[in-house]
Parts: structure tokens; sequence; C-alpha cells
């Protein structure tokens, strides 16, 4: 008996030893197999992660499964290449499950020619000491490959005796005769970030050629703009301090930047994570609702635009408005009879939408939005919110659907249902979308004020609208606790 339980005890300590670095070892690997284009052996590694007992609770890894299944059905290798300053000629192998086109071709100092499934890539000699970058774009359904192109400068022929000699390249280094690559360095490479996320610069110094090489984690954000890389990091509401890392490899040389973020201890009694911007509040004034809500002391919902229009609900079914057409504000009045407004929406382009009781709807809206809330009208699903923005695209959230007429929007209502549950309401703009789901807050790409105000909140918000300008309201379910910026 006792052989027994020591033999059990040492299995039980050998899996929980083994599943501490499990997620970690698996989650890496597949990070470096898709950098190198081996996308089969990179979804099995996600996948082998995904399983692994020490993953974190607040990485699902779906988005990076289908990445690699997306890149799987269309890719292009290789997907960079080298030219000698002399020119020359490379060949693609495409491979697609559909019908592909070139989308973005070359510049004029080269040229590209299709066969069946090979693209052929001519590339004129290089005069100048300069190296020189282009790219090409290849594009199949929804999916899109970028193809980048290098060609090195000319090398100057003129020597002295005992010395080696050097052309200036035009990011202000020099490129010796004797090594095709400048020393790579990366300023800072270790980034220390607060729970509540933030910003800061790394600066990339030596060659005038790098690209990013493995990029971060779903709550790290990468933007290159010249010799400088941006990094984003979303609040972190998992608790626990959390790391990660990114590298930068120009030629054979490779950079790696580590990132520690302290777990958040934000005054907000609901977890929220996502990205945001700087923006610039170029919005009309909405003075008279502004008035209006202080005047009631509640606000419930609404609607705002950048031109000064706007509306807002409180209690049952009251709204006040500004600059609204009239068969919109016609409808609100009618609906003064007892039903429950439920969600608004409106553009400056003249499209409109409310939502009342359990799936009553009315509005001018695009033809395809139309057919959904007819389909989910139907169907007979309770509508959550509507949300249009100024393009043209639209969101709908119901008690078994939500639907984003564009991807990004789409993946991003994906990203907030995985992370916090059953969307409960959505709003949209040009640039970005806030999702309010059953357990947290999720948004991509908001003004930076409107974050803020999130963070600093200490009641959960039943309902989120912005503009790209920055104005927002921001209410909990009976709209008697609510934030402004009109």
């Amino acid at each position: 008996m006792k052989r027994t339980i020591c033999t059990l005890t040492v299995l039980l300590l050998a899996v929980y030893i083994f599943g501490q670095g499990c997620y970690e070892e698996n989650f890496e690997r597949g990070k470096t197999l898709y950098e190198q284009q081996q996308y089969d052996m990179a979804m099995k590694s996600f996948m082998a992660a995904k399983s692994c007992p020490d993953k974190p609770s607040y990485e699902s890894l779906d988005s990076w499964i289908k990445k690699c299944k997306d890149n799987k059905a269309f890719f292009v290798v290789p997907n960079s290449v080298t030219v000698p300053a002399s020119g020359g000629t490379q060949t693609f192998v495409v491979s697609s499950e559909k019908n592909w086109s070139i989308s973005i071709n070359v510049y004029s100092w080269s040229k590209l020619q299709r066969d069946g499934n090979r693209l052929i890539l001519t590339v004129k000699p290089n005069t100048s000491s300069d190296a020189r970058t282009d790219y090409f774009k290849l594009k199949s359904g929804s999916l899109e490959v970028r193809v980048n192109i290098k060609q090195e400068g000319a090398v100057s022929t003129s020597s002295t005796a005992g010395t080696s000699s050097s052309a200036t390249s035009s990011s202000g280094g020099s490129r010796s005769r004797t090594t095709s690559t400048a020393t790579l360095n990366v300023t800072p490479s270790e980034l220390s970030f607060p729970g509540s996320g933030g910003s800061k610069t790394v600066t990339v110094s030596g060659p005038s050629e790098w690209e990013i090489n493995i990029g971060t984690r779903s709550w790290g954000h990468l933007t290159t703009s010249g010799n400088q890389i941006t990094v984003d990091i979303d609040a972190n509401d998992t608790g626990s301090e959390r790391t990660d890392w990114f590298s930068i490899k120009s030629g054979d040389v490779t950079k790696r930047v580590n990132i520690t973020q302290d777990a958040a201890s934000s005054a907000s009694s609901f977890a929220m994570s996502g990205t945001s911007r700087s923006y610039t509040d170029n919005a009309k004034a909405l003075k008279y609702i502004n008035d209006q809500i202080k005047e009631k002391q509640q606000c419930r919902l609404g609607a705002l635009t950048e031109t000064g229009s706007g509306i807002f609900v409180y209690k049952n079914n009251g709204a006040s408005w500004t600059s609204i057409g009239t068969n919109f504000s016609n409808k609100i009045k009618e609906l003064d009879n007892g039903e429950k407004i439920k969600s608004v929406t409106m553009t400056n382009s003249g499209y409109y939408c409310i939502v009342w009781d359990y799936n009553g709807w009315y509005g001018n809206v695009p033809t395809a939005m139309s057919d959904k809330l007819h389909e989910f009208h139907n169907n007979n699903e309770e509508f959550f919110s509507v949300s249009i923005c100024e393009n043209g695209s639209f969101v709908i959230v119901t008690n078994k659907h939500f639907f984003a007429s564009n991807n990004t929007d789409h993946e991003n209502m994906l990203k907030a249902h995985e992370k916090y549950g059953q969307i409960k309401q959505a709003s949209i703009t040009n640039l970005g979308l806030c999702c309010v789901c059953e357990s947290g807050i999720f948004y991509s790409n908001i003004p930076t004020n409107l974050e803020n105000k999130l963070k600093s909140i200490s009641y959960k918000p039943a309902f989120i609208t912005f503009t790209d300008s920055g104005t927002y309201i921001i209410c909990n379910e009976d709209g008697t606790l609510y934030n402004t910026w009109l």
C-alpha cells in the first residue's frame, strides 16, 4: 500500500513539473515555426499549448491557430528576397486553395510576370550605392500576403591601399566592402510596463533594412515608423505579473526585446482590456444633450455624431435629441407609449436605427443590415444592440448571435466573446470598436480619453458609445450612473 501511494505521488509530481513549462515551450515554438512559414507544424504547437495545464486563462490561442489555417490556405515561397546590385531573376511559388491575383505590383526597376502558380521577378541593376526596397502583394478572397524585396547597392571600385573603403547608405550609416550587414543595435532591450498598460518606443540602429521577426502575444501590439517600434501593451487584468518578448532581425543577426508587465491595480470593479490611440477633438459640441442629461440626472443609452447631432434615452423610453431627422424623431415619439428602447444608432450620412422591446426595429439602414435584422427577427432572436459607423459598416448583437459586416470588427468581437463571454452591447466607429460583455469590457483602437475614463470609474458600464473625435457616453444598466464627454 505504501509503495502504491509513493508511486502515485511521484507520478503526480512528475505531471506537475512537466506541466509548468508546457505552455511557454509550445507557444514559443509555434511562433518560431509560424515565422518560418511552417504553418502545419506551427498550428500543432499552438494546439498543444492550448491543452497545456499551465496555459494562462486569458490566452485562447484561437487567433494564432486561425492565422495558421489562413496562411496554410494561401502563402508564397519565399516571402522575402535579397537581390544583388547587378540584378537578376527570382522565382516564387504560390500555394492557394482559391484563385489569386497581384493586388499591388512592383516599382519600375523590377518586373513581375505570372506563369501558372509561379511568379518570376526580374530586377534591373542598381547603379546607386544605396540599397533599395520594394514589395508586392497577392490577394485571394479576403486573404492577402506580402513579399518583401531588397536590392543591394553597387559597391564602389575605388580603394586606398591598406584601408577598406565604404559607401554611405541612405540611413546615414556606412556599408563596408567586406561585410554586407552593419551592427544591429536595439535600445532599450528590456521594457517594463505598469498593470494599466501603456506605450513605449524601441529604437533600431545600424543596418538600413530590418524586420520584426517574431511578434508579441495578443496583449502586445507593435507598430513601426522609420527606425522606431512603438510597443503598446494592454491592461493586465490577470491578477499576476506576465512576460513576453519580440525579436528584430537583419540579415543573420537577431536581437530580442524582453517585456515585463505588473498586475493591474485599477479603481475599476470590472475586467477590461484593449488598445487605444491618440485623437483630435474635431467633434462639434453637444451642449443641448449635455444640459438635458444634467437636468434629467439620468442617461441609459444614446447615439452621437461628430457634426452636432445626437440623442440620449433615459428611464424606459424618455428621450431628448438635437439635429436628427424627422422620421427618426417621429418614431421616438411614437414609442413613447410604454415600449422600452434598447438601442439607438445614427450617422452624419443619414443612417439611423432604433431597437425596442424584444425584437422590434425601425430605421434607415444599409441593405445588408436590413437583411440581417429581418433574418434575426424572423428567427425570434432578442435584439440587444445595433451600431452603424460613418463608412456604412455595422454590427448587430442578439441573444444568440453577434454579426459584424467587416472582418476586422468580426475578429475583435470574437476576441471579446472568447475573453469576457456573451456580448451584451457593441459600438463601432470608422476606426474603433467597444464591446460590453458578460464579465468585462473589450475595446480596440478607441480614443485614449475613453480608455482612461473606463479605467477610473467604479461602476460596470452596460452601455458605451463614442466617436473617433473623443466624445462619448458611458452608462450603467438603469442609467443612474453615467459619464459623458460631449
